[in-house]
C-alpha cells in the first residue's frame, strides 16, 4: 500500500510540477499580453494624436483652399478689369493714331501752303511773316518752320503740360 501511495505521491508531485510549469507559462503569457496591451494602448494613443493632427491639417488645408479660391476669383476679376482697360486703351490709342495721322496730313498741307506763300512772296520781293496756328507741337514745328513759317501758335501744346519743359523742346 505504501508503494502505491508513493507512486500516487510521485504522480501528484509530477502533476504539481507540470501545473507549476504551466502556471509559470501562463504568468509569462499574461506578462506578454500585458506588455502587448500597453504597446497597443500606446499605439492607439499615438494613432489618436495623429488623427487629431491630420484633422487639424485638413481644416487648415480647407481654409487655405478657400483662401486660394477667393484669391483666384479676385485675380480673375482683376484680369477682366485689366482686359477691359487694355481694350479701352487700345481704342484710345487707335483714336490718337487716327488723330495724329489727320494732324500730320494737316501739317503737311499747311507746310505746302506755307511753301507756296513763301514762293509767291519771294517772287514779288515781299518780306512778310507767315503764321501757322493749330497742330503745332515738338513734332510739327520744324516741318512748318522749314517750309517758311516764322510765327507759331502752339497754345494747347505749350500750356497743356509743363510749360518750361515744352518750351525747352523748341530749338529755334
Amino acid at each position: 500500500y505504501t508503494e502505491e501511495l508513493l507512486e500516487k505521491q510521485s504522480a501528484l508531485d509530477k502533476q504539481a510540477g507540470t501545473l507549476k510549469s504551466q502556471d509559470e507559462q501562463i504568468k509569462s503569457k499574461d506578462e506578454q499580453i500585458k506588455s502587448q496591451d500597453k504597446e497597443l494602448t500606446s499605439l492607439a494613443e499615438k494613432l489618436e494624436e495623429q488623427q487629431k493632427t491630420l484633422e487639424e491639417q485638413q481644416k487648415k488645408l480647407t481654409e487655405q483652399e478657400k483662401k486660394l479660391d477667393s484669391q483666384k476669383k479676385k485675380l480673375a476679376k482683376q484680369q477682366d478689369t485689366l482686359e477691359e482697360q487694355q481694350s479701352a486703351l487700345d481704342e484710345k490709342t487707335e483714336l490718337l493714331n487716327t488723330q495724329q495721322e489727320k494732324i500730320d496730313k494737316i501739317i503737311g498741307v499747311k507746310a505746302e501752303v506755307v511753301e507756296a506763300l513763301q514762293k509767291e512772296f519771294a517772287k514779288k520781293n515781299l518780306n512778310v511773316d507767315i503764321e501757322v496756328d493749330g497742330g503745332i507741337n515738338e513734332g510739327t514745328i520744324e516741318t512748318v518752320m522749314k517750309a517758311g513759317a516764322n510765327i507759331f501758335v502752339a497754345g494747347s501744346w505749350v500750356f497743356g503740360g509743363d510749360i518750361a519743359q515744352n518750351l525747352s523742346l523748341i530749338h529755334i
